[in-house]
């Protein structure tokens, strides 16, 4: 388990961790559009990057881009470093697609997002997934003793501004993630 549970407690009803008192970040693709997506993740049976039944219900920008393969390909590149045992920290991991794709590595994924909607869709869509863990929390709170072999942040550091401290946000970020790598 990489998580204190003294700092973050299990909200059953959603699947993920986050602190008791937390309330989420406000950044959303829209309250019909993330309804819709938590909807069709619950009521599909295969949930794997290539599942047909998501592909099937690609329909427009937002169902596209959080359901379809392709956006695995970003890390496929990649795919030899992502092995059982490694341990990978996933910042900003939105509705779950490439959470999925590195759960199905065999990976232990700590997948951290910000807005609790979106971290309950990213865990709807790991379920079946033991190595996943879901965290909502911002990351500049973020508590974890862990030390990580792999952290990424796919289209995350360009929002750095809105939820950083700081006067230069991405080099604090970037500092932040530095210190959670293993050496």
């Amino acid at each position: 388990m990489f998580l204190d549970t003294n700092l973050y407690s299990f909200r059953e009803a959603s699947g993920i961790w986050a602190r008791v008192d937390y309330t989420g970040i406000p950044y959303s693709d829209g309250d019909a559009q993330e309804n819709l997506l938590l909807n069709i993740v619950s009521n599909t049976k295969d949930r794997s990057v290539s599942s047909p039944e998501l592909r099937a219900r690609c329909s427009d920008w937002v169902t596209t881009y959080h359901f379809s393969s392709l956006r695995s390909n970003l890390l496929r590149p990649l795919n030899s470093l992502f092995t059982p045992g490694v341990k990978i920290l996933e910042i900003g991991a939105g509705c779950g697609a490439i959470t999925r794709f590195l759960g199905e590595s065999g990976a232990e994924v700590l997948a951290l997002e910000g807005s609790l909607r979106r971290a309950a869709i990213a865990r709807a869509r790991t379920l079946d997934l033991a190595n996943v863990t879901v965290v909502s929390e911002r990351f500049d709170d973020f508590e974890c003793e862990e030390k990580f072999d792999v952290i990424t942040l796919i289209g995350v550091l360009e929002y750095s501004n809105l939820f950083s401290q700081g006067s230069d946000s991405a080099i604090s970020m970037l500092n932040n993630i530095k210190a959670r790598l293993k050496t």
